[in-house]
């Protein structure tokens, strides 16, 4: 494959706003194969997809579900698909399709409880993912993902899809610290100290304390891009829900004694 090596910020692929329904709604979700294959149950509605300057679109504007999604399809620098990026292509893909079907399953049991009617607002999916950046080594995909099911509000979360460039799998968080090492311990020192300084946060907050603590599930959305590391953290995780998601970027000489060389031959200390 015949992929450019140097590191940069890949251009943001926002989605395009769907039609609004309620008013809490959202837009929502996509997907599609590496090989341009949808692979998805048409029992609730049909679905329209559409592939238009490297994004694949999909969407579903039914009268009480919506789903529509967004994101980029990878390929090397001919604008064909390599065996590589095929790979990765179809981990994103099955990163998205098992949300659809977990939600598309959490519908019809809604409407089996409910004898077959649906009560309340519509319900809808969004699921756009962002290629934030391409190195030499590895890509960074921000999955996010928002779901409404008639209550109060819906819910955002994010899922980090780090890629090796030689083969397309999946690079786990811990694969980007040298083993052994101190690195969570380093990540929450860092954001603790960033986030402090940040309204409406406080030192001896108990809330960020806890979501901020060296534990590995506050840790499971880590975004190497070309200025360092992003951490995210999700609702509730250090604060209320009005606080949102809340991200912390932390430089890569923050973190340099930590870092796998392998992926960041550059930032070794």
């Amino acid at each position: 494959m015949n992929l450019s090596t140097e590191p940069q910020r890949a251009t943001s692929s926002k989605p395009v706003t769907a039609p609004v329904f309620w008013r809490t709604a959202l837009a929502a979700l996509l997907l599609v194969s590496a090989c341009g294959n949808l692979s998805m149950a048409s029992e609730i509605g049909p679905v329209e997809v559409t592939h238009e300057d490297g994004l694949v679109r999909l969407t579903q504007d039914g009268p009480m579900i919506e789903i529509a999604a967004q994101f980029v399809q990878l390929s090397d620098t001919d604008g064909e698909p390599a065996t590589d990026v095929n790979a990765a292509n179809r981990l994103v893909e099955q990163q998205v399709l098992s949300q659809i079907d977990a939600f598309r399953d959490q519908y019809q049991t809604f409407l089996i409880d409910s004898d077959g009617e649906h009560l309340g607002p519509p319900w809808g999916l969004s699921i756009t993912g962002e290629l934030l950046y391409q190195g030499p080594v590895f890509l960074t995909i921000d999955l996010e993902t928002y779901r409404f099911t008639g209550g109060a509000h819906g819910g955002t979360e994010n899922r980090a899809l780090i890629l090796s460039r030689q083969s397309g799998d999946p690079i786990p968080v811990s694969g980007l610290f040298k083993p052994n090492s101190d690195w969570l311990q380093r990540l929450s020192d860092a954001s603790y100290k960033a986030l402090i300084k940040r309204e409406p946060f406080e030192s001896d907050d108990d809330w960020l304390v806890r979501g901020t603590a060296p534990e590995p599930e506050n840790y499971q959305v880590l975004l190497p891009i070309a200025e360092g590391i992003e951490v995210v953290f999700g609702q509730y995780q250090i604060g209320p829900y009005a606080i949102g998601i809340t991200r912390v970027l932390l430089p890569y000489s923050a973190l340099s004694a930590v870092l796998n060389p392998d992926l960041f031959p550059n930032q070794e200390q």
